[in-house]
């Protein structure tokens, strides 16, 4: 009678492959699963009528379709579907790492529905005032939703508006009444989900330099999405696929409005200086899809004190910027470097930190250009090694900056595309015993801050070694 059930339930559905599609002609309409790379695939449902056949999304995927009766497994090299196909729910499963992603999801008329997975948080789905970044136990509404799970996947809803029900389990209703569409996506880290997301919705992006200067976004740029002047919205907007939020400080200028990728509103001098990194993460997003807002869930998952607020933010890998001073912030793993002041503070750990001014800290190992008058400034964080590529965006090439130590030794290297002054700050170490370039240079240490500047040129196309040496480790005391 078992083996009888399933036949009788399977004659029903007309199963077909085409290409990277399975397609599933029911009774009370359609469905297909069409695989758009090893990492991601469509799942389309319709009820009373056919699906209109649409245009291949990616390139030829290598998949199996197994029986696993009463299911079917729908598997590539990265993820394993499990189909039952007799009311059309699944389930998706990490065949790597042997994770289940998720609960078994039920679609109907209108929505769909799984129960969340035991410690799972969803990030994303849209911009709100929320301090929380996890979304469980919250409804709202939200259109082209990009909702992430703390446990490496993420799904994507084209068109809207769709209302989101996370008050018990993941539920999802809204956009067309007879359609059921979303796009699963695998990491399985957090940051590599915008970059499967580049497949569906590509983004042209280009820095378009307004007819102003720097920075400044008074010309709109593709993919520069309007955000209200509010930090958590910004933060949960990063989460919900806005790669580049345009924020417009004109009427009111919060401090931390230098900090947002494109804004409204004039440039200041520290807008100014973030220039040369700025730029560079906002060529990030065009190649890889990254946010230039971090929220910190996307560079620390685990850290769960650091990241379960939309309160403070990386801006790209290397800055950590929280507002709002005085306050106490958690930083996550690592030892951290306050650039109003220069004091280090070590990380998992709950620090007051005082004000004035906006905070902003570079871990151990980062590697932070800075654009000066007439020179680029380079603050390097010992004891990790540390690299920066600065994008040069008007022959649209990489100067690359390297650090590198070993014992009493710290060799810095320039390989610069265009002619240019740096100036090296290397943090927290003891005075040099030699400095040694085939390069004219000039360098000073300042013993209050225990900082080494190092000054030289670089003609374009040229590659600058400086080589330090210490007496004992650089930094020790």
């Amino acid at each position: 009678m078992k083996l009888l059930g399933f036949w009788l339930a399977c004659s029903l559905i007309a199963q077909t492959r085409d290409g990277n599609t399975i397609r599933f002609a029911r009774p009370d309409g359609a469905a297909e699963i069409e695989w758009i790379s090893e990492q991601s695939f469509r799942v389309a449902r319709r009820f009373g009528a056919k699906l209109t056949p649409t245009p291949p999304i990616g390139a030829e995927v290598k998949y199996q379709i197994l029986e696993r009766e009463p299911h079917l497994l729908i598997k590539s090299s990265n993820l394993s579907i499990e189909l039952d196909p007799a009311d059309f729910r699944l389930r998706v499963l990490d065949t790597k790492r042997g994770l289940w992603l998720t609960n078994w999801e039920s679609i109907a008329t209108g929505g769909l529905e799984r129960a969340l997975l035991p410690d799972e948080r969803i990030y994303g789905i849209g911009p709100r005032e929320d301090l929380r970044l996890d979304a469980r136990g919250q409804k709202m509404t939200a259109s082209a939703a990009f909702a992430i799970s703390s446990r490496g996947y993420a799904t994507f809803y084209a068109g809207g508006p769709y209302t989101f029900d996370l008050t018990n389990g993941f539920r999802v209703m809204g956009g067309a009444p007879d359609l059921v569409e979303y796009v699963f996506y695998l990491g399985p880290r957090l940051k590599d989900l915008y970059e499967r997301h580049l497949d569906v919705v590509p983004q042209r992006w280009f820095l378009a330099r307004p007819h102003t200067h720097g920075l400044n976004a008074l010309s709109k740029p593709p993919y520069a999405t309007p955000v209200p002047l509010s930090l958590p919205a910004i933060i949960h907007a990063s989460l919900a696929g806005t790669t580049v939020p345009l924020v417009d400080c004109r009427e009111r200028r919060e401090p931390w409005c230098d900090y947002m990728p494109t804004m409204m509103g004039e440039d200041t001098a520290l807008r100014k200086s973030l220039e040369p990194y700025l730029v560079t993460y906002l060529q990030e997003v065009k190649d890889r899809g990254y946010p230039v807002i971090r929220p910190i869930p996307l560079q620390y998952p685990g850290d769960l004190e650091a990241g379960g607020h939309a309160d403070l933010f990386m801006l790209g890998d290397e800055l950590l910027v929280a507002p709002n001073a005085p306050r106490t912030v958690r930083l996550p793993m690592g030892l951290w470097t306050d650039l109003r002041t220069n004091r280090t503070y070590p990380g998992r750990q709950t620090h007051q930190i005082e004000g004035p001014g906006v905070p902003v800290f570079a871990k151990n190992g980062a590697l932070v250009p800075f654009a000066r008058d007439g020179f680029y400034e380079a603050h390097y964080f010992p004891k990790l090694g540390g690299e920066f590529f600065i994008y040069e965006n008007e022959i649209a090439q990489w100067t690359q900056l390297h650090a590198s130590p070993a014992g009493i030794y710290l060799r810095l290297e320039a390989e610069s595309k265009v002619s240019r002054d740096y100036e090296w700050v290397i943090h927290h170490v003891n005075a040099p015993a030699s400095v040694e370039s085939a390069t004219k240079h000039t360098w000073r240490y300042d013993a209050k801050q225990r900082n080494l500047h190092v000054r030289h040129h670089a003609e374009a196309g040229q590659d600058v070694i400086v080589n330090l040496r210490f007496e004992g480790e650089p930094l020790n005391d």
